[in-house]
């Protein structure tokens, strides 16, 4: 089920990203990432999204914010984020 897919992977990107600022990392676009991540989340607190159709229009809609969550390609985990990110959006 998309919905719920594309829910859990936003939700850890922006766990992780949390913890990459806790733990005193900074980037170029650090600003624009601490905004992504505040705005995806409200959003997906407030706005249930629970249906393939919904999760799909929001994907699409803030699909720049949720790439600009993946951590940069010296991360550990990048390939993996990416590929995710990837097989998520081709379906």
């Amino acid at each position: 089920m998309f919905a719920q897919e594309a829910r859990q992977y936003i939700e850890k990107l922006i766990r992780l990203q949390k913890k990459i600022e806790a733990k005193g990392y900074r980037y170029i676009d650090h600003g624009a990432v601490k905004q992504a991540r505040e705005h995806l989340k409200n959003q997906l607190e407030f706005y249930p999204y629970n249906t393939d159709d919904k999760m799909r229009r929001f994907w699409d809609h803030h699909r720049s914010e949720i790439r600009g969550l993946i951590p940069s390609e010296s991360h550990r985990c990048f390939k993996k984020l990416m590929t995710e990110f990837i097989n998520l959006q081709n379906q």
